[in-house]
Protein backbone atom coordinates (compact mmCIF):
# COMPACT_ATOMS: atom_id res chain seq x y z
CA UNK A 1 0.00 0.00 0.00
CA UNK A 2 2.99 2.21 1.30
CA UNK A 3 4.83 1.62 -2.44
CA UNK A 4 1.53 2.21 -4.21
CA UNK A 5 0.47 5.65 -2.97
CA UNK A 6 3.84 6.69 -3.58
CA UNK A 7 3.60 6.26 -6.97
CA UNK A 8 0.17 8.20 -7.21
CA UNK A 9 2.17 11.20 -5.51
CA UNK A 10 5.04 10.91 -8.27
CA UNK A 11 2.32 10.54 -11.08
CA UNK A 12 0.93 13.90 -9.82
CA UNK A 13 3.94 15.35 -9.32
CA UNK A 14 5.00 15.13 -12.75
CA UNK A 15 1.78 16.07 -14.34
CA UNK A 16 1.83 19.52 -12.26
CA UNK A 17 5.74 20.35 -13.34
CA UNK A 18 5.97 19.28 -16.75
CA UNK A 19 2.20 20.56 -17.45
CA UNK A 20 3.50 23.90 -16.12
CA UNK A 21 6.68 24.83 -18.39
CA UNK A 22 4.85 23.52 -21.65
CA UNK A 23 3.00 26.77 -21.46
CA UNK A 24 5.48 29.41 -21.10
CA UNK A 25 6.56 29.91 -24.62
CA UNK A 26 5.70 33.64 -26.43
CA UNK A 27 7.08 34.54 -30.23
CA UNK A 28 7.96 38.00 -30.01
CA UNK A 29 11.00 39.00 -32.58
CA UNK A 30 10.01 42.57 -34.25
CA UNK A 31 11.17 43.78 -37.81
CA UNK A 32 13.81 45.47 -38.41
CA UNK A 33 13.47 49.31 -38.81
CA UNK A 34 13.97 50.91 -41.56
CA UNK A 35 16.23 54.17 -41.35
CA UNK A 36 13.92 56.97 -39.71
CA UNK A 37 15.57 59.67 -42.59
CA UNK A 38 13.89 57.55 -45.03
CA UNK A 39 10.26 57.26 -43.36
CA UNK A 40 7.15 59.19 -44.15
CA UNK A 41 5.44 60.98 -41.64
CA UNK A 42 2.79 58.10 -41.95
CA UNK A 43 5.15 55.23 -41.60
CA UNK A 44 6.56 56.80 -38.74
CA UNK A 45 2.72 56.96 -37.25
CA UNK A 46 2.16 53.37 -38.41
CA UNK A 47 5.20 52.07 -36.72
CA UNK A 48 4.37 54.33 -33.41
CA UNK A 49 0.69 52.08 -33.45
CA UNK A 50 2.76 48.87 -34.08
CA UNK A 51 5.64 49.05 -31.66
CA UNK A 52 2.51 50.14 -29.18
CA UNK A 53 0.46 47.22 -29.65
CA UNK A 54 3.65 45.22 -29.36
CA UNK A 55 4.42 46.66 -26.21
CA UNK A 56 0.80 45.87 -24.84
CA UNK A 57 0.75 42.12 -26.31
CA UNK A 58 4.17 41.64 -24.75
CA UNK A 59 2.59 43.36 -21.20
CA UNK A 60 -0.18 40.78 -21.29
CA UNK A 61 1.73 38.14 -21.65
CA UNK A 62 3.87 38.73 -19.29
CA UNK A 63 0.51 39.39 -16.46
CA UNK A 64 -0.43 35.50 -18.05
CA UNK A 65 2.91 34.50 -17.34
CA UNK A 66 3.26 35.48 -13.91
CA UNK A 67 -0.29 34.44 -12.84
CA UNK A 68 0.03 30.68 -14.23
CA UNK A 69 3.61 30.57 -12.40
CA UNK A 70 1.99 31.25 -9.11
CA UNK A 71 -0.75 29.31 -9.58
CA UNK A 72 1.36 25.90 -10.09
CA UNK A 73 4.28 27.29 -7.24
CA UNK A 74 0.61 27.61 -5.09
CA UNK A 75 -0.45 24.16 -6.33
CA UNK A 76 3.10 22.63 -5.33
CA UNK A 77 3.15 24.34 -2.08
CA UNK A 78 0.23 22.50 -0.92
CA UNK A 79 1.12 19.20 -2.24
CA UNK A 80 4.10 19.52 -0.13
CA UNK A 81 2.10 20.38 2.86
CA UNK A 82 0.02 17.14 2.52
CA UNK A 83 3.28 14.96 1.98
CA UNK A 84 5.01 16.27 5.13
CA UNK A 85 1.13 15.19 6.65
CA UNK A 86 1.40 11.87 5.54
CA UNK A 87 3.92 9.72 7.39
CA UNK A 88 3.99 6.58 4.50
CA UNK A 89 5.54 9.33 1.90
CA UNK A 90 8.75 8.83 0.97
CA UNK A 91 11.55 11.45 1.67
CA UNK A 92 13.41 11.39 -1.66
CA UNK A 93 10.11 12.92 -3.49
CA UNK A 94 9.92 15.44 -0.52
CA UNK A 95 13.23 16.58 -1.12
CA UNK A 96 12.88 16.83 -4.87
CA UNK A 97 9.53 18.96 -4.21
CA UNK A 98 11.44 21.33 -1.58
CA UNK A 99 14.21 22.02 -4.11
CA UNK A 100 11.40 22.62 -7.07
CA UNK A 101 9.22 24.93 -5.41
CA UNK A 102 12.37 27.13 -4.55
CA UNK A 103 12.95 27.27 -8.52
CA UNK A 104 9.17 27.79 -8.95
CA UNK A 105 9.04 30.66 -6.34
CA UNK A 106 12.66 32.10 -8.47
CA UNK A 107 11.06 31.59 -11.76
CA UNK A 108 7.79 33.54 -9.63
CA UNK A 109 10.25 36.56 -9.16
CA UNK A 110 11.88 36.73 -12.09
CA UNK A 111 8.24 37.11 -14.07
CA UNK A 112 7.36 39.68 -11.39
CA UNK A 113 10.32 42.16 -12.67
CA UNK A 114 9.31 40.86 -16.19
CA UNK A 115 5.89 42.71 -15.92
CA UNK A 116 7.22 45.62 -14.26
CA UNK A 117 9.87 46.18 -17.41
CA UNK A 118 6.93 45.37 -19.87
CA UNK A 119 4.76 48.02 -17.36
CA UNK A 120 7.41 50.38 -18.55
CA UNK A 121 7.56 50.01 -21.85
CA UNK A 122 3.76 50.54 -22.45
CA UNK A 123 4.21 53.74 -20.57
CA UNK A 124 6.88 54.77 -22.93
CA UNK A 125 5.03 53.64 -25.86
CA UNK A 126 2.06 55.59 -24.61
CA UNK A 127 4.67 59.01 -23.99
CA UNK A 128 5.74 58.14 -27.98
CA UNK A 129 2.17 58.28 -29.28
CA UNK A 130 1.66 61.47 -27.77
CA UNK A 131 4.63 63.28 -29.05
CA UNK A 132 4.30 65.44 -32.60
CA UNK A 133 6.09 63.76 -35.48
CA UNK A 134 9.16 65.39 -35.59
CA UNK A 135 9.77 63.99 -31.77
CA UNK A 136 7.96 60.83 -32.97
CA UNK A 137 10.68 60.32 -35.69
CA UNK A 138 13.70 61.56 -33.29
CA UNK A 139 12.59 58.66 -30.43
CA UNK A 140 11.37 56.18 -32.49
CA UNK A 141 14.59 54.16 -32.70
CA UNK A 142 14.64 54.07 -28.60
CA UNK A 143 11.17 52.66 -28.49
CA UNK A 144 12.14 50.11 -31.13
CA UNK A 145 14.91 48.95 -29.30
CA UNK A 146 12.89 48.98 -25.87
CA UNK A 147 10.28 46.66 -27.47
CA UNK A 148 12.82 44.25 -28.65
CA UNK A 149 14.83 44.56 -25.85
CA UNK A 150 11.19 43.16 -23.92
CA UNK A 151 10.37 40.67 -26.52
CA UNK A 152 14.00 39.40 -26.30
CA UNK A 153 13.94 39.34 -22.91
CA UNK A 154 10.64 37.83 -22.66
CA UNK A 155 11.49 34.99 -25.20
CA UNK A 156 14.34 33.74 -23.17
CA UNK A 157 12.22 33.32 -20.15
CA UNK A 158 9.51 31.60 -22.07
CA UNK A 159 11.40 28.72 -22.91
CA UNK A 160 10.09 25.22 -21.76
CA UNK A 161 11.05 24.09 -18.03
CA UNK A 162 11.07 20.29 -18.01
CA UNK A 163 11.28 18.33 -14.63
CA UNK A 164 12.98 15.16 -14.11
CA UNK A 165 12.35 13.53 -10.96
CA UNK A 166 14.33 10.13 -10.18
CA UNK A 167 11.43 7.57 -9.18
CA UNK A 168 12.82 6.16 -5.22
CA UNK A 169 14.66 3.03 -5.51
CA UNK A 170 12.66 -0.01 -4.47
CA UNK A 171 14.27 -1.19 -0.73
CA UNK A 172 13.86 -4.76 0.48
CA UNK A 173 13.98 -6.01 4.16
CA UNK A 174 16.59 -8.76 4.24
CA UNK A 175 14.76 -11.60 6.18
CA UNK A 176 17.09 -12.97 9.11
CA UNK A 177 18.20 -16.45 9.01
CA UNK A 178 17.72 -17.25 12.83
CA UNK A 179 14.86 -15.86 13.78
CA UNK A 180 11.62 -16.51 11.92
CA UNK A 181 9.46 -13.42 11.93
CA UNK A 182 5.92 -13.40 13.47
CA UNK A 183 3.24 -12.99 11.74
CA UNK A 184 2.14 -9.42 11.23
CA UNK A 185 -1.76 -8.32 12.06
CA UNK A 186 -3.78 -7.69 9.51
CA UNK A 187 -3.25 -4.40 8.89
CA UNK A 188 -6.25 -1.63 9.16
CA UNK A 189 -6.92 -0.55 5.42
CA UNK A 190 -5.25 2.67 4.56
CA UNK A 191 -6.80 5.25 2.40
CA UNK A 192 -5.08 7.26 0.15
CA UNK A 193 -5.39 11.08 0.65
CA UNK A 194 -6.63 12.56 -2.38
CA UNK A 195 -4.36 15.29 -3.66
CA UNK A 196 -5.67 18.73 -3.59
CA UNK A 197 -6.60 19.80 -7.65
CA UNK A 198 -4.47 21.89 -9.18
CA UNK A 199 -5.38 25.11 -9.86
CA UNK A 200 -6.42 25.78 -13.25
CA UNK A 201 -3.72 27.72 -15.23
CA UNK A 202 -5.01 31.07 -16.38
CA UNK A 203 -4.20 31.11 -20.77
CA UNK A 204 -1.89 33.23 -22.01
CA UNK A 205 -3.70 35.94 -24.38
CA UNK A 206 -1.89 35.88 -27.25
CA UNK A 207 -2.91 37.91 -30.16
CA UNK A 208 -3.25 36.91 -33.52
CA UNK A 209 -2.17 38.11 -37.06
CA UNK A 210 -4.46 39.41 -39.41
CA UNK A 211 -2.97 41.10 -42.42
CA UNK A 212 -6.35 43.16 -43.26
CA UNK A 213 -5.14 44.83 -39.63
CA UNK A 214 -1.41 45.55 -40.54
CA UNK A 215 -0.96 48.91 -40.73
CA UNK A 216 2.24 48.36 -43.05
CA UNK A 217 0.05 46.38 -45.78
CA UNK A 218 -3.26 48.91 -45.04
CA UNK A 219 -1.80 51.83 -43.81
CA UNK A 220 -4.71 54.08 -42.14
CA UNK A 221 -6.04 56.61 -44.96
CA UNK A 222 -4.70 60.77 -44.29
CA UNK A 223 -6.67 63.36 -44.21
CA UNK A 224 -8.31 64.93 -47.42
CA UNK A 225 -6.36 68.05 -46.88
CA UNK A 226 -6.92 70.78 -49.40
CA UNK A 227 -4.70 73.33 -49.89
CA UNK A 228 -7.01 74.78 -52.16
CA UNK A 229 -11.10 74.12 -53.21
CA UNK A 230 -12.30 77.32 -55.28
CA UNK A 231 -13.82 77.41 -58.68
CA UNK A 232 -11.25 77.83 -62.36
CA UNK A 233 -11.98 81.54 -63.74
CA UNK A 234 -11.72 80.64 -67.17
CA UNK A 235 -14.19 77.21 -67.47
CA UNK A 236 -16.10 77.78 -63.94
CA UNK A 237 -15.12 74.17 -63.31
CA UNK A 238 -14.42 73.30 -59.56
CA UNK A 239 -10.63 73.12 -58.61
CA UNK A 240 -9.20 71.50 -55.79
CA UNK A 241 -5.63 71.18 -55.29
CA UNK A 242 -4.26 68.82 -51.75
CA UNK A 243 -1.71 69.90 -49.99
CA UNK A 244 1.73 68.51 -50.43
CA UNK A 245 2.81 65.10 -48.57
CA UNK A 246 6.63 63.68 -48.70
CA UNK A 247 6.75 60.68 -51.47
CA UNK A 248 10.28 59.43 -51.39
CA UNK A 249 13.84 60.81 -50.51
CA UNK A 250 16.97 59.46 -51.83
CA UNK A 251 20.60 60.06 -50.60
CA UNK A 252 23.67 58.71 -52.74
CA UNK A 253 26.01 56.86 -51.24
CA UNK A 254 29.27 59.19 -52.37
CA UNK A 255 27.29 62.25 -50.82
CA UNK A 256 26.87 61.01 -47.50
CA UNK A 257 30.16 62.94 -46.35
CA UNK A 258 28.87 66.23 -47.32
CA UNK A 259 25.18 65.59 -46.63
CA UNK A 260 25.71 64.86 -42.83
CA UNK A 261 22.71 62.82 -42.44
CA UNK A 262 19.98 65.22 -45.05
CA UNK A 263 18.63 63.73 -48.77
CA UNK A 264 20.29 64.95 -51.58
CA UNK A 265 16.67 64.90 -53.23
CA UNK A 266 13.43 65.14 -51.67
CA UNK A 267 10.07 64.92 -53.16
CA UNK A 268 6.57 66.13 -52.04
CA UNK A 269 3.41 65.07 -54.32
CA UNK A 270 -0.08 66.46 -54.22
CA UNK A 271 -2.51 66.17 -56.69
CA UNK A 272 -4.92 68.76 -58.16
CA UNK A 273 -8.50 68.45 -60.53
CA UNK A 274 -10.54 71.10 -62.63
CA UNK A 275 -13.34 68.95 -63.57
CA UNK A 276 -12.28 65.43 -65.30
CA UNK A 277 -8.92 66.83 -65.31
CA UNK A 278 -6.41 65.90 -62.94
CA UNK A 279 -2.88 66.78 -62.67
CA UNK A 280 0.31 65.61 -60.75
CA UNK A 281 2.37 68.18 -58.62
CA UNK A 282 5.96 67.07 -57.55
CA UNK A 283 8.51 69.39 -55.43
CA UNK A 284 11.96 68.62 -55.47
CA UNK A 285 14.34 69.73 -52.89
CA UNK A 286 17.47 69.67 -54.01
CA UNK A 287 20.98 69.81 -51.65
CA UNK A 288 23.61 69.10 -53.96
CA UNK A 289 27.28 70.36 -54.17
CA UNK A 290 26.41 71.67 -58.18
CA UNK A 291 23.58 71.55 -58.57
CA UNK A 292 23.31 73.23 -61.92
CA UNK A 293 25.48 71.16 -63.12
CA UNK A 294 24.09 68.06 -61.50
CA UNK A 295 20.67 68.77 -62.51
CA UNK A 296 20.35 71.60 -64.17
CA UNK A 297 16.38 72.32 -64.35
CA UNK A 298 13.07 71.03 -65.01
CA UNK A 299 12.31 71.13 -69.10
CA UNK A 300 8.54 71.60 -70.34
CA UNK A 301 7.74 68.14 -71.88
CA UNK A 302 10.11 66.26 -69.59
CA UNK A 303 8.66 62.39 -68.99
CA UNK A 304 8.55 60.90 -65.67
CA UNK A 305 7.87 57.19 -65.83
CA UNK A 306 5.85 55.70 -63.39
CA UNK A 307 6.81 52.00 -62.53
CA UNK A 308 3.29 50.17 -60.45
CA UNK A 309 4.06 47.42 -58.35
CA UNK A 310 2.50 45.18 -60.92
CA UNK A 311 5.76 46.26 -63.54
CA UNK A 312 2.89 48.47 -65.83
CA UNK A 313 4.23 51.65 -66.34
CA UNK A 314 3.10 54.85 -67.69
CA UNK A 315 4.88 58.33 -68.70
CA UNK A 316 3.58 61.75 -67.72
CA UNK A 317 4.59 64.98 -69.25
CA UNK A 318 5.79 68.02 -67.22
CA UNK A 319 3.97 71.21 -68.46
CA UNK A 320 6.22 73.51 -67.36
CA UNK A 321 9.54 74.62 -67.69
CA UNK A 322 11.45 75.61 -64.25
CA UNK A 323 14.73 76.69 -63.79
CA UNK A 324 14.70 76.05 -59.89
CA UNK A 325 14.74 79.09 -56.61
CA UNK A 326 17.64 78.69 -54.12
CA UNK A 327 17.18 78.79 -50.51
CA UNK A 328 19.84 80.88 -49.10
CA UNK A 329 19.06 79.49 -45.49
CA UNK A 330 20.34 76.02 -46.02
CA UNK A 331 21.82 76.55 -49.97
CA UNK A 332 18.95 74.21 -51.06
CA UNK A 333 17.25 74.52 -54.72
CA UNK A 334 13.64 73.93 -54.98
CA UNK A 335 11.84 72.59 -58.46
CA UNK A 336 8.19 72.31 -59.17
CA UNK A 337 6.77 70.05 -61.86
CA UNK A 338 3.49 69.64 -63.14
CA UNK A 339 2.30 66.58 -64.87
CA UNK A 340 -0.87 66.19 -66.26
CA UNK A 341 -2.52 62.92 -65.77
CA UNK A 342 -4.68 60.97 -68.19
CA UNK A 343 -7.96 58.88 -67.98
CA UNK A 344 -5.97 55.84 -67.85
CA UNK A 345 -3.22 56.43 -65.63
CA UNK A 346 -5.65 58.45 -63.28
CA UNK A 347 -7.54 54.44 -63.01
CA UNK A 348 -4.44 52.73 -62.46
CA UNK A 349 -3.85 55.44 -59.62
CA UNK A 350 -7.15 55.00 -57.94
CA UNK A 351 -6.37 51.28 -57.33
CA UNK A 352 -2.67 50.65 -57.71
CA UNK A 353 0.55 51.41 -55.51
CA UNK A 354 3.72 52.78 -57.26
CA UNK A 355 7.18 51.23 -56.89
CA UNK A 356 9.54 53.51 -58.32
CA UNK A 357 9.59 57.12 -60.82
CA UNK A 358 12.26 58.14 -63.19
CA UNK A 359 12.72 62.01 -63.46
CA UNK A 360 14.18 63.12 -66.53
CA UNK A 361 16.28 66.45 -65.81
CA UNK A 362 18.00 69.04 -68.00
CA UNK A 363 21.47 66.95 -67.25
CA UNK A 364 19.85 63.62 -67.50
CA UNK A 365 17.46 61.39 -65.67
CA UNK A 366 17.20 59.36 -62.35
CA UNK A 367 15.45 56.62 -60.94
CA UNK A 368 14.59 57.00 -57.19
CA UNK A 369 12.71 54.44 -55.34
CA UNK A 370 9.48 55.51 -53.90
CA UNK A 371 9.08 54.87 -50.14
CA UNK A 372 5.22 56.15 -49.54
CA UNK A 373 3.98 53.83 -51.86
CA UNK A 374 0.52 54.01 -51.10
CA UNK A 375 0.25 58.25 -51.65
CA UNK A 376 -0.87 58.74 -54.51
CA UNK A 377 -3.53 56.14 -54.04
CA UNK A 378 -4.75 57.78 -51.17
CA UNK A 379 -4.80 61.41 -52.54
CA UNK A 380 -6.97 59.90 -55.15
CA UNK A 381 -9.58 59.08 -53.36
CA UNK A 382 -10.25 62.57 -52.11
CA UNK A 383 -10.97 63.06 -55.47
CA UNK A 384 -14.36 60.62 -55.48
Amino acid sequence: MKKNHSLFIFTIICFILTGAGARLNAQTRLDSLPPVDSLANAAVAAWTQQLGSRAEALKLTCQGRLQTVASEREALDSLILRIKADSTADKSVLDSLVNRLRDWKLKEKEYAKQLKKAEKTVAQAAEHAAMDTTAQRKALPALWKSVNELGLSANTSGEETRVTIARPAKTEKKKSPVEEPAKPAEPAPVVAATPEKPATPVPVPVAQYNPATDVMLNPPAIPCNFEENSRDELSGAPYRRTAPVEWFRHAPAPLKGFLQGRPNVRCEAALSATGPRATLLLTFTVIDPNPRKSFGRLPKDAPATLWFMDGTSFELYNYTNDEGVINYEDQSYTFRGSYPVGEAVWKKIRRSDLDRVRITWGSGYEEYDIQYVHLLRQLARCFE
